[in-house]
């Protein structure tokens, strides 16, 4: 793990970064990889954008194998607050990917659609998860059945995707093998 700090930020990569990031170089042509890259960042500065509308400060960042957490310095967020952050990393690559799409840039345009629905999913690594996890603690739901809620959903999400990708006939290995990161997450993440 590389640590260091940054405009007083802590950063912190991961050894499953570093890994990932040398397997996705391996594997994909240099397009791919680019247009990847660009959804991811613009993705992550959503994020920082929309914390820095709300004035909240920045406190770490951390690279890991399946993506980016950045960590405000307030951690007690009101729910409103937290969603909205939450979302402007999607919302981002969804309006990018309408972007591109009108402007026939097909295999960008797929990075960012993508992107912006995996991170949609109501998986408590993603987004979408930690969106689910906001909504239901507004209902006042006490904390082990949110937590309980949020693993039934997310697996059944997870097994109704991969179902549909056999059916469907997805022969992309790794679609499955983001089904199998989400699905073991989910219990070991």
């Amino acid at each position: 793990m590389i640590t260091f700090r940054i405009f007083g930020v802590s950063v912190r990569a991961e050894f499953s970064f570093i890994t990932v990031c040398a397997l996705i170089c391996t594997i994909n042509n240099g397009s791919m990889l680019k247009n990847s890259l660009f959804a991811a960042v613009l993705h992550e500065m959503a994020h920082l954008t929309a914390m820095l509308i709300l004035g909240i400060g920045l406190k770490s960042v951390s690279f890991h194998g399946c993506g980016v957490r950045i960590y405000p310095e307030d951690r007690l967020l009101s729910y409103g607050k937290e969603i909205f952050i939450l979302l402007a990393g999607p919302s981002s690559n969804l309006i990018m990917f309408l972007i591109l799409y009108h402007y026939n840039g097909n295999e960008a345009a797929a990075a960012q659609l993508g992107l912006g629905l995996m991170n949609l999913m109501p998986c408590r690594n993603l987004d979408g998860g930690r969106v689910l996890r906001c909504c239901l603690s507004i209902t006042k739901l006490d904390s082990h059945t949110i937590y309980s809620l949020t693993r039934i959903i997310s697996i059944s999400v997870i097994l109704l995707l991969t179902a549909a990708g056999f059916i469907s006939g997805v022969r992309n290995f790794t679609y499955y093998a983001l089904m199998l990161y989400l699905f073991f997450s989910e219990f070991f993440g």
